[in-house]
């Protein structure tokens, strides 16, 4: 037989299989309508219909496999019906099972994930989650309905006009017994107010006094950017100054800082810092403080500190433009006795990490956390003799995390007592445009894309710079942590 040819029992067995092949198709497309429709209202699926969907889907994709998505007609190639018909269909018990384990979630499974996507949500747009979560479906809308925690955050404008009043009043009523979050936020517009410089309209007074917002409110956010649109917030915060704990300021005027100084019970304050000419004190019962710092206004900030006893968390975030001047750097110490996390965020001048971390004694910290929000930083951190060195030494004993982001990294921080100590993490990530992070010291390094080539362009990239030139070229070559990438850390 000639090689060009087939023996009569392969043309037999090849003619059988294709009749095969091609009545296992037909039998699958025939069964295409046996797939049941999502339920309309979300309900779970019934569990006759997924053992259905679930046979159906093996035979839909062996005949999938068995056949081709085109074919010739009269010469010419063409999409095959068949194939775009299982295709279909496979990808509808696909979504079909998909969706049946979503539906068959518990409720109170459910209402943890609305909740946990209510959280990752901007506070300005919260309500928004809750109104759309309640629109999907009549499952969805009850348990909305019965979830006070999805409505207690309010988003109101500086001016809340009467038919913007009617939403808050909904929000009120189905947030109890739970404590409210307002949000405050700008609005373009004219100013449509009083003659008065700090007067609020008797309607907007009135209408507070009977929605009974100023008794359940304990977290209040100003994000307004005019003083004059403040007068609604101050109002509310010096309502509500005995039971508020929580205050987030994107920006000081007269009358808000009249009205948070009369707030005693403060937990937990974002604020920018207020002048060193204002008079302002933090609350005794302070537990967590995000501050905002002009560089040259950090010195008085220590000084204030010192009001704050109980300050459990403290985070810093310096506007350091120019680097701070002789004066600048000496500070008193500040005791926190009670703090036990510390981040300071700079731009790109560790020499305010040195400030601040030389100016605080916190002998409780346990996690440390420093971030460079601009590149290039041209120096490496924590240098010898300095106030972050002596920081790290006093807290050797209490430390047991740090990290640092986008800051070149020492090795005198090998240095550091707590580094050989046990149960200590440290996760640093270098600067992409600076030099790697030394790891001569590491017992176990977790890097990203650790390999020779990205080692010698680290290095390469590291010995540009002359600033650093000097501490990377004594590191041996492979203990180096590639720029821009990730180093865990940890010793149990």
């Amino acid at each position: 037989m000639s090689s060009g040819t087939l023996d009569p029992p392969s043309k037999l067995l090849r003619l059988r299989n294709y009749k095969d092949s091609d009545s296992l198709v037909d039998e699958a497309v025939e069964k295409a309508s046996y797939i049941p429709n999502h339920p309309f209202d979300n309900n779970a699926s019934s569990t006759l219909d997924i053992m259905l969907v679930r046979s159906l889907l093996p035979q839909f994709v062996a005949a999938l496999q068995s056949i081709r998505p085109s074919r010739l007609v009269r010469g010419k190639r063409r999409p095959n019906p068949k194939y775009e018909t299982l295709s279909t269909c496979v990808r509808h018990c696909n979504s079909f099972l998909s969706r049946a384990v979503f539906l068959s979630l518990p409720q109170e499974i459910l209402s943890e994930i609305f909740h946990f996507l209510h959280r990752a949500v901007d506070p300005q747009h919260r309500f928004k989650t809750t109104l759309t979560l309640r629109a999907v479906c009549a499952r969805w809308n009850n348990l909305v309905l019965h979830s006070p925690r999805l409505w207690r955050t309010i988003t109101v404008h500086w001016y809340p006009r009467e038919p913007s009043r009617g939403l808050v009043n909904l929000f009120l009523e189905r947030s109890r017994p739970f404590g409210l979050q307002v949000l405050i936020v700008d609005t373009a517009g004219r100013l449509v107010l009083a003659q008065s410089a700090w007067r609020l309209p008797l309607s907007i007074v009135e209408w507070l006094h009977e929605a009974l917002i100023s008794p359940r409110l304990h977290t209040i956010s100003v994000r307004t950017s005019c003083p004059r649109k403040d007068r609604f917030s101050a109002h509310l915060i010096r309502a509500s100054c005995h039971n508020l704990q929580n205050v987030e300021i994107a920006r000081w005027t007269q009358p808000l800082r009249e009205a948070v100084l009369l707030c005693k019970n403060l937990v937990c304050m974002s604020i920018p810092l207020p002048s060193i000419n204002v008079k302002f004190e933090f609350s005794s019962r302070l537990q967590v403080l995000s501050i905002t710092v002009p560089s040259n206004c950090a010195p008085s900030l220590f000084a204030r500190l010192r009001g704050a006893p109980t300050l459990q968390e403290l985070k810093i975030t310096i506007e350091d433009i120019f680097a701070p001047h002789s004066s600048t750097s000496q500070t008193t110490t500040v005791v926190l006795p009670s703090l036990h996390r510390l981040e300071i965020v700079i731009r790109r001048h560790l020499s305010f990490l040195d400030l601040c971390l030389g100016a605080l004694e916190a002998p409780q910290v346990h996690k440390l956390i420093v971030t460079a929000t601009s590149s290039p930083v041209l120096a490496v951190w924590p240098e010898r003799d300095t106030g972050s060195f002596d920081f790290l030494q006093r807290h050797s004993e209490s430390l047991e995390y740090l990290c640092s982001t986008r800051i070149p990294i020492s090795v005198a921080l090998a240095d550091c007592p707590f580094f050989g100590r046990r149960n200590t993490r440290l996760r640093l990530r270098a600067d992409p445009k600076g030099p790697p992070i030394p790891t001569e010291w590491f017992d176990v390094v977790s890097g990203i894309n650790v390999t020779q080539s990205s080692v010698d362009n680290a290095r390469r990239k590291a010995e540009s710079m002359e600033a650093v030139a000097l501490a990377a070229r004594r590191l041996p070559r492979p203990n180096i942590c590639p720029t821009g990438q990730d180093l865990v850390y940890s010793r149990e």
